[in-house]
Parts: structure tokens; sequence; C-alpha cells
């Protein structure tokens, strides 16, 4: 099945891209669409926060809401860059407006985590390590910052599936320039998204999950 771009949905902030796997959501944020001006900090503020978010994300960041979430670094990656704040206003260091690309979302959904007998990891901390593995994967693979954000929308406000979005910032982390060169493998949905399905595939599978 070929990718195949839709309009973002209400509350998106990317237009997902389809592929093989339903239970992936896939997209690349932009730093306009429309009237809408976003930076690197608002796509990550918007997921750490799925509930009791507060106003102002330019202030101290308190603590996230999420279940669970992480901060994934290449190797050689200044250490500063452990801050989700720091590393939101250094992703935009040096470089105007001329942004337009912020973050590939990467979103593992787990439908039939509550299912018996389920089908796939069935508690939410095999589900948390299978896919912060893979984002681990994604960071190595392409040299980016990588940050896993768990929802269990079950244990918070209502009706969904646990999932965990992986926050993939789109520019490489060099060990001296710090952000640098744009990884267009995942800015380009065409590379993009059947990567991620026969990646995800094959990492399920050598963990011992059936698809």
């Amino acid at each position: 099945m070929a990718a195949k771009k839709h309009n973002a949905p209400p509350g998106c902030d990317y237009n997902p891209v389809s592929g093989v796997d339903a239970n992936i959501s896939y997209g690349t944020v932009r730093a306009r669409s429309g009237k809408v001006v976003r930076s690197l900090g608002d796509v990550i503020f918007k997921r750490l926060f799925p509930v009791d978010r507060p106003n102002d994300s330019g202030t101290q960041w308190p603590r996230p809401t999420c279940y669970h979430h992480d901060i994934l670094l290449p190797r050689g990656a200044p250490d500063h860059l452990s801050d989700y704040p720091t590393l939101a206003r250094e992703y935009h260091a040096n470089s105007g407006d001329a942004i337009d690309h912020l973050a590939t979302i990467v979103t593992l959904r787990f439908p039939n985590a509550d299912m018996v007998p389920p089908t796939g990891p069935s508690r939410l901390h095999e589900i948390w390590e299978l896919c912060r593995g893979f984002g681990g994967k994604l960071r190595d693979d392409f040299q980016v910052a990588v940050l896993p954000v768990f929802h269990v929308p079950g244990k918070n406000w209502g009706l969904g599936c646990p999932h965990v979005h992986l926050i993939c910032p789109v520019r490489a982390v060099r060990p001296a320039t710090g952000f640098s060169t744009f990884v267009m493998e995942l800015i380009d949905a065409e590379q993009g998204r059947p990567y991620i399905d026969g990646e995800w595939n094959a990492w399920r599978e050598e963990a011992g999950y059936s698809n």
C-alpha cells in the first residue's frame, strides 16, 4: 500500500500519511499551517500535557501530565539537550523564521491492549519499553533526538486506546554542531512512512509480538 496523505483532522497539527499499518499515524508538523504559526516547543508541549495543559508554554514547564515521557539523544549529543525547553529553543537557534519542518510524529496505537486474551503487549510497561526501544532505533538510524510520550486515555480522561507518540525533531544532532541538517528520509513521507511500517513490524516480531 502506497503512502497517502490526508487532511489534518480537528485537533491534529499535521497531515497524517496512511500506510500498511492502520495502527500507526505518521506525519511531519510544519511551522506554518494556514494562519497558525507554531514552534517545536508547541509540538512537544501539546503532547506532554494531554490534560491540565498550562496556558503558557513560554514559562517554566511543570510536571507533564502524560503517563510516561523521555528524551532519547544520539551518541555525542550535548547533555543540555536533555531538557525539553532547551531542546526546543536550540532547534530554532540562529535560524530566524527559516525553519519550516519541525518534527515527524510517529504514533503507535495499541487498540487490543485490554482484550482478553491479548493479541499483543498487554501491560503498559511492555508497551512503553517496546515503543521506547523503537524510538532508540530511530534515534540511531537517523542521528536525531526522539521524544517518546505515552498517553493512556482510559487512566486520565476518557475513551481511546493506549498509544505512544515518538516526536522526532527533523534535524540531525551532531556532537559539535548540535542541531544540523534536515533528515529528508523522515520529512519525505514517500520514504518515511514505508520505512516505519516495515521497521515497526520487524521490531515487534523480534520482540515476540505477533501483528
